[in-house]
C-alpha cells in the first residue's frame, strides 16, 4: 500500500505579517517605496512602455504637421507657415526618448529599466513642449508622465524624474526660454519665474502623487496584513486537516498492517489446522490400530490364561504322579533293603552249607572208600554252596546297586517333585498375573475405542473449522 506523505509544519505554513514602522511626525506622511514583487513590477512596466509607444505617434504627427507654437516661432523668424523640427526637438527626441526608452527595453536591472522608462517618458513631455512652442498647456504631459511613474513606488525612480522636471524647466528658462513658454505669452516675459512656479506645482502635484501613494502603500499593507493572516489561518486548517489527514494514514496504515496480519496468522492457523487435522488422523489411525492390537493381545492372554491354567493342573498332576511315583520307589528301596536282608540270609546259608560240605568232606576222606559217595555228594554240595555264594554275591551286588540308584532316584524324585511344585506355583502366580493383565487388557482397549472416538471427533471438527477459515 502506498502512502502519500505530507510533511508540513507550522513554521513552515505561517506567514511572515508585514512589518509596519513606527514613524511620527511628517515621516509618517511619506511612503516606505516597499519594492514590487517581479509579477506586479513586470506589469506596470509594460504599462509604462505602452504609455511610451502611444506617444510615438502623437510626436510623430506633431512634427510633422507642426504645432501652434512651432509656427508662431517661424513666423516670429519670418519663416511663414508650414510645420517643421527644430534642432532642439530633434535632440531633446534622440537624448531624451530614444536612448532611454531602448534601455528600458531590456530590464537585466529593475532600477536601471525603471529609471530609463522614467526617462523616457518625460523625454516624451519635453519634446511636446518643444513641438508646441512652448505652449502652456502642453506642460500638463510632466503631470501625467510623473503619475505613470509612480506607478513604480521606487522613491530613486520617482525622485529623479521629479529632479528632471523641476531642473529641466530651471534649465529651459535660463537656456532657451522661448523654446519653454509661447513667445508673447505672460510666462515668456519672465520665463525664470513662471518656471519656478511651475516647479512649485510640479512639487505640489508630486507632493500630492506622494500622499496618495502612501495611502495607498497604507491600504496595500493592510490587505497585505489581512491576506498574510487569512493565509495563516488557512496554513494552520491546513495543517490541522494534514494533521488529521496523517493521523487517519498513521491509522489506516496500522489497521492494513493489522490485515496483513491477521491474514498472516489465519494463513498459519489453516495450515497449523491441515497439520493438526492431518495428525489428528493420525492419531485415530494409530489409536484405532493400537485398540486392534490391545484387542488381540487380549486375545491372545486369553489363550495364554488357558494355557497357563492347563499348564497349572497338568504341573498338579505332575505332582501328584511324582509323589505316587516316589512313594513307589521309597516302597521299592524298602523292598530292595529286604532282598539285601535275605541275600545276607541266604549268603549265611551258602557259608554254613560249604563249612557242612568242608566237613562232610573231611569225614568223607575219613571214611575210605565207604565214605567215596558221600565225598562226592559233598562235593556236590560244595559247588552248590560255593554257586550260591557266587549268586549271593551278585544278588547282594546288584540289590546294593539297586539300592543306590532307587536312593537316587528316590532324591531325583524329591528334588522333582519341589521344582514341580515350584513350577505350580510359577503357573499359579502367572494365571493370576495374566488374569490381571486380561482385565488391564480390556479396560485399555476400552480406553483406546474411547480415544480413538474422541480423536475421530476432533478431527471431524478440524476439518469442520478449517472449511469456514
Amino acid at each position: 500500500m502506498n502512502h502519500v506523505r505530507i510533511a508540513a509544519s507550522k513554521d513552515t505554513l505561517t506567514m511572515t505579517m508585514p512589518t509596519r514602522p513606527t514613524r511620527s511626525g511628517a515621516m509618517n506622511l511619506l511612503p516606505l517605496g516597499i519594492p514590487l514583487s517581479d509579477q506586479h513590477w513586470n506589469q506596470r512596466h509594460r504599462l509604462i512602455l505602452v504609455v511610451l509607444a502611444l506617444h510615438l505617434p502623437i510626436l510623430a504627427a506633431l512634427a510633422v504637421f507642426g504645432g501652434q507654437g512651432t509656427q508662431a516661432a517661424h513666423g516670429a523668424h519670418g519663416g511663414g507657415g508650414g510645420g517643421g523640427i527644430s534642432a532642439m526637438a530633434l535632440l531633446e527626441f534622440g537624448v531624451l526618448v530614444l536612448l532611454p526608452g531602448l534601455i528600458a527595453l531590456v530590464p537585466g536591472n529593475r532600477t536601471l529599466a525603471s529609471s530609463a522608462a522614467a526617462l523616457a517618458l518625460l523625454g516624451t513631455s519635453a519634446t511636446m513642449v518643444e513641438l508646441l512652442g512652448g505652449a502652456t498647456s502642453a506642460h500638463f504631459s510632466f503631470f501625467v508622465s510623473l503619475a505613470f511613474i509612480a506607478l513604480y513606488q521606487s522613491w530613486p525612480v520617482y525622485l529623479l524624474a521629479v529632479a528632471f522636471t523641476a531642473i529641466h524647466h530651471v534649465a529651459m528658462a535660463l537656456w532657451m526660454p522661448m523654446n519653454l513658454f509661447t513667445p508673447g505669452s505672460p510666462e515668456a516675459s519672465n520665463p525664470v519665474m513662471w518656471a519656478l512656479v511651475h516647479a512649485v506645482f510640479i512639487l505640489a502635484g508630486a507632493a500630492g502623487q506622494v500622499t496618495f501613494w502612501r495611502f495607498a502603500e497604507a491600504s496595500q499593507i493592510d490587505a497585505a496584513e489581512a491576506e498574510t493572516q487569512a493565509k495563516n489561518v488557512l496554513a494552520e486548517q491546513l495543517l490541522s486537516e494534514q494533521e488529521g489527514t496523517l493521523s487517519r494514514e498513521t491509522a489506516a496504515r496500522e489497521i492494513a498492517e493489522a490485515l496483513d496480519q491477521q491474514r498472516a496468522d489465519r494463513a498459519g492457523i489453516d495450515a497449523q489446522l491441515e497439520v493438526l487435522s492431518g495428525a489428528t488422523h493420525t492419531v485415530s489411525g494409530g489409536v484405532s490400530a493400537a485398540a486392534e492390537a490391545v484387542s488381540s493381545i487380549d486375545t491372545a492372554i486369553r489363550e495364554i490364561s488357558g494355557n497357563v491354567t492347563s499348564a497349572s493342573t497338568v504341573a498338579g498332576g505332575a505332582v501328584g504322579l511324582v509323589r505316587e511315583t516316589s512313594d513307589a520307589i521309597a516302597q521299592l528301596s524298602s523292598e530292595v533293603e529286604q532282598i539285601g536282608r535275605l541275600v545276607d540270609a541266604i549268603a549265611g546259608i551258602a557259608a554254613q552249607t560249604n563249612l557242612l560240605a568242608l566237613n562232610a568232606t573231611i569225614e568223607a576222606a575219613r571214611a575210605g572208600d565207604a565214605g567215596k559217595g558221600f565225598a562226592v555228594v559233598a562235593a556236590e554240595v560244595k559247588t552248590l554252596a560255593r554257586d550260591t555264594a557266587t549268586a549271593t554275591e551278585t544278588i547282594g551286588a546288584l540289590s546294593l546297586r539297586i539300592q543306590t540308584e532307587t536312593d537316587s532316584a528316590l532324591a531325583s524324585m524329591v528334588q522333582v517333585s519341589s521344582v514341580i511344585e515350584q513350577i505350580n506355583g510359577y503357573t499359579t502366580s502367572i494365571a493370576a498375573a495374566v488374569e490381571e493383565q486380561s482385565a488391564t487388557t480390556a479396560l485399555t482397549r476400552a480406553t483406546f475405542a474411547d480415544v480413538a472416538e474422541g480423536a475421530t471427533n476432533i478431527a471431524s471438527a478440524v476439518q469442520e473449522l478449517a472449511s469456514r477459515t
